[in-house]
Parts: structure tokens; C-alpha cells; sequence
């Protein structure tokens, strides 16, 4: 049995298109999908790519618009920029235990003139 939703319900609007999360991958669904070359011209502002995950290693090649290239751009912009803060971050952090092991080594004369 079929149901059938009454003429007066139904949405004259098309359904929306999902946009894909380019950086998203397929297979492992993690963010760490880069593009690997573009290898082709589709048409005016269209172009054949190859996208590939450095999780899995999944290949894709797929036609795409430059809006969502750019959107691609723009995420690997921001995760690179993230990476770039967590290390700076964690190099503060090292420094900062490195000078209490050595505050520590002085305050308890474990570190004597022979050491320099």
C-alpha cells in the first residue's frame, strides 16, 4: 500500500541539494581529504579533480564548481592554521616542564658545575 500525501500538503519547492563536505571523506568519514589533482577543465567555472584521503587512502574523482574548491581551500586553510596553533601550544607546554625539571634538578643540587 502506497500512502499518499494529499495535494494540499505537499511542498511545490524542489528538495534542497546537499552540498558535500569536500574535506569529509566517503569511506572513513574523517576530515583529511586533500585534492590530489586537478585533472581536467568541465566547463566554465567546473572542474574534474582527484580527491584523496590520507586516512584511508580513498580516491575520488569527481566534477566540482569553484565555489565549493574555494570551500575546500578554505577548511584546509583552517585546519592547517589549527595544527599550526596545537604545535606552538604544545611547544609553550615542553618549555614550560622543561624549566621546572631544571628549577627542580637546581633545587635539589642534582646539577653540578661539571654539567656545563
Amino acid at each position: 500500500m502506497r500512502w499518499e500525501v494529499p495535494h494540499s500538503t505537499r511542498s511545490r519547492r524542489p528538495a534542497p541539494v546537499a552540498v558535500p563536505d569536500l574535506h569529509l571523506c566517503r569511506g572513513c568519514e574523517r576530515p583529511f581529504v586533500v585534492p590530489a589533482a586537478v585533472l581536467d577543465v568541465v566547463g566554465h567555472d567546473r572542474y574534474l579533480v582527484e580527491l584523496q584521503c590520507n586516512n584511508c587512502g580513498l580516491v575520488v574523482v569527481s566534477t566540482h564548481g569553484e565555489d565549493l574548491l574555494e570551500a575546500l581551500d578554505r577548511e584546509l586553510d583552517r585546519q592547517t592554521a589549527d595544527m599550526q596553533a596545537t604545535l606552538e601550544l604544545w611547544l609553550v607546554t615542553r618549555h614550560h616542564e622543561e624549566i621546572e625539571m631544571f628549577t627542580a634538578a637546581l633545587a635539589g643540587d642534582h646539577v653540578l658545575p661539571e654539567d656545563f
